[in-house]
């Protein structure tokens, strides 16, 4: 697993175009990234898909939906079905709850799931998990399970920690130098990254992980959040020329997440 022989496959969330999603088709989206070079999407049941397209490059990974709602008022003064208060972005993401799960189980790809359960053999690294890398590790050679990267879940602490029974908010450890420096451990497992920014603690991860023996095949998934400009959801209604021009933005913003992606890869 020496690092001059890895390929690296570039991919993009569809996660990450909300809300384009809502206003223009989704295979033309799809098709517009491919022409950018990205090879793969990672996909979800998102307002706009059906499961049915012919895209222009494949649906490798897909995950369900998160605090999905069933209305726009349950959107704007309720809760979703992950329990958290549930705002526009969350209707603007996702179609009904019902129809939202009849799209997931028709879209191909793997399931990126946030445990080790019983169907899925994907696994994304989160602070929900309360194992130790090395556990980690073992529960993969043993049982079969390939794991993702996120370059912002990884680190993050549980919210939920209760230090009655858990030893510590993340088992990663106390510190960032602690956590960074299990990567080494778990890099060979990794089968998929998901990088949210290519600055700061991100590209702290990713260096550190370049720097760790990993698979000669990567996937590289850009899973950055939405651009805020484009969340003036009253104008991307009213002024079609506004809805082109925040289509563009995210274009163009798209291509350059990719260029930073391959650069950071292409050098190590």
């Amino acid at each position: 697993m020496t690092r001059q022989a890895t390929q690296y496959h570039f991919g993009i969330s569809l996660a990450s175009l909300i809300p384009q999603n809502v206003f223009f088709p989704i295979e033309e989206i799809v098709e517009a990234l491919a022409e950018l070079g990205f090879e793969f999407l990672q996909g979800g049941p998102f307002r706009g898909v059906s499961g049915y397209e012919n895209f222009a490059i494949p649906v490798k990974y897909k995950e369900p939906t998160w605090n999905g709602v069933d209305s726009l008022s349950q959107a704007l003064f309720g809760q979703g079905d992950d329990f958290e208060k549930a705002d526009l972005k969350d209707w603007l993401a996702f179609p009904e709850t019902w129809i939202a799960d009849q799209v997931f189980h028709r879209l191909p790809g793997r399931v990126v799931s946030h445990e080790f359960s019983a169907g899925d053999r994907l696994v994304e690294l989160n602070p929900k998990i309360k194992m130790t890398a090395e556990k980690i590790v073992d529960k993969c050679q043993r049982e079969g399970y390939d794991l993702v990267i996120d370059t912002k879940h990884m680190f993050e602490d549980n919210a939920k920690f209760d230090p009655l029974f858990d030893r510590m908010p993340n088992h990663f450890g106390r510190t960032v130098d602690e956590k960074l420096a299990k990567i080494r451990i778990i890099s060979p497992s990794v089968d998929l990254l998901h990088v949210k920014a290519t600055d700061g603690l991100d590209r702290r991860i990713l260096d550190e992980f370049l720097r760790s023996p990993h698979r000669q095949q990567l996937d590289v998934l850009a899973e950055y959040p939405p651009i805020a400009r484009a969340m003036d959801i009253p104008k991307m209604f009213a002024s079609a020329g506004f809805r082109q021009q925040k289509r563009t933005e995210a274009l163009e913003y798209a291509s350059h997440f990719l260029h930073r992606l391959k650069n950071i890869f292409n050098q190590n």
